[in-house]
């Protein structure tokens, strides 16, 4: 539960300040590209960090490192409530540093969790559980523009805004990391499957070659990171694609940002609950992927023609699908890559999904 709670947290920072692009730019007064880079800084940290991040969970163990993640996850929102004043835009882009950090935690930290605390079967369940966290993380970040800056007409009401989301911030990152301490282990005192224990047993003897010489995960690397860097592209875009088309736009962009984002949470639990019982991973995987890209093209269309129904209708249903292929992708490359380190897997999976995001 205080895992999900600070993956939300840290997802809510990744869109913080791209679902309020308009009021980032007057503010501070910086151009829209450079907002973008509060979400580009997300992507970019998987170059710099993934070694490190491997190496931390290999010599360390999952307690340490989620220590860590919830430590370095906190740090940003602090350092973010000092960069209120209009010339300090730049600590912002260093304190968004830190969560991007601890956002490369959060794939591998995930799987690793399913794989020592529950059974094979379940690993797909408790994958949709987080990415429910993640959706509301992000819901979250995209009820700025009407809550907090929806007539917003001058720079008190704007510093007041962002004030008040820096410091709540803050408080809820650092509660989180004491609460972690005190609470989170590494693992129960016996695996919970055979398969985690022969697992263990047959780690020693893994190279990392083997797991670049399988076909089946490097195929499914290269799809996921092509359609999560078109989704998570479309939402850190949102808000300055439909401002183009509609002029106060706020009610917009959080009502598109929201059904864009909260679909998750039907469909990550329901799919995870699907691939629990069928195991069609492959089929599950081309169905989703079509129908998302399917829906995302209804959203260009809608955009070029400004109509707000169609709009909320196709940003929801390509959200939808993109939960859902997420939990099967997950959970597929654990399937063909066991019993290889989930750690190494899911890393190197979401190594290829941030590079294709920065690209776009």
């Amino acid at each position: 539960m205080f895992k999900s709670g600070r993956e939300a947290s840290n997802f809510y920072q990744h869109y913080e300040y791209t679902a309020i692009s308009n009021v980032v730019s007057k503010y501070y007064n910086v151009g829209a590209n450079w907002v973008n880079i509060t979400a580009v800084i997300f992507y970019s940290s998987a170059l710099i960090a993934f070694y490190p991040m491997l190496h931390c969970l290999q010599k360390y163990g999952l307690q340490t490192t989620t220590y860590l993640a919830f430590f370095v996850n906190a740090i940003g929102p602090c350092i973010k409530c000092f960069a209120l004043r209009k010339s300090l835009y730049w600590l912002i882009l260093f304190g968004q540093l830190f969560p991007a950090l601890a956002n490369i935690s959060q794939p591998c930290l995930t799987t690793i969790f399913a794989a020592n605390w529950f059974e094979s079967e379940e690993v797909a369940f408790v994958i949709s559980t987080n990415s429910i966290s993640l959706a509301l993380g992000s819901s979250i970040a995209f009820l700025s523009p009407t809550l907090f800056f929806g007539n917003v007409t001058n720079d008190e009401e704007m510093f007041n805004g962002l004030s008040f989301l820096s410091t709540t911030l803050a408080l809820v990152t650092s509660i989180l990391f004491v609460i972690a301490v005190l609470l989170i282990k590494e693992k129960p005192p016996t695996p919970p499957s055979m398969a985690e224990k022969n697992r263990e047993d047959h780690l020693q003897n893994r190279s990392f070659r083997v797991l670049l010489k399988n076909r089946n995960f490097i195929l499914l690397a290269i799809i996921f990171s092509l359609v999560t860097a078109v989704s998570q592209t479309l939402s850190v875009v949102l808000n300055q694609s439909i401002f183009l088309q509609f002029s106060h736009a706020n009610h917009i962009v959080t009502i598109a940002g929201l059904l864009s984002l909260i679909p998750g949470i039907i469909s990550s639990p329901l799919t995870g609950l699907i691939c629990k019982r069928y195991k069609r991973y492959k089929r599950l995987h081309i169905i989703y992927s079509l129908l998302m890209i399917i829906f995302l093209g209804f959203y260009i269309l809608s955009l070029n023609l400004k109509c707000k129904a169609w709009i909320y209708i196709s940003v929801f249903f390509a959200g939808f699908f993109f939960s859902g292929i997420y939990v099967i992708v997950m959970d597929f490359v654990i399937e063909v890559t066991y019993p290889y380190p989930e750690s190494v897997t899911k890393k190197c999976t979401d190594l290829r999904r941030t590079m294709r995001q920065l690209i776009y």
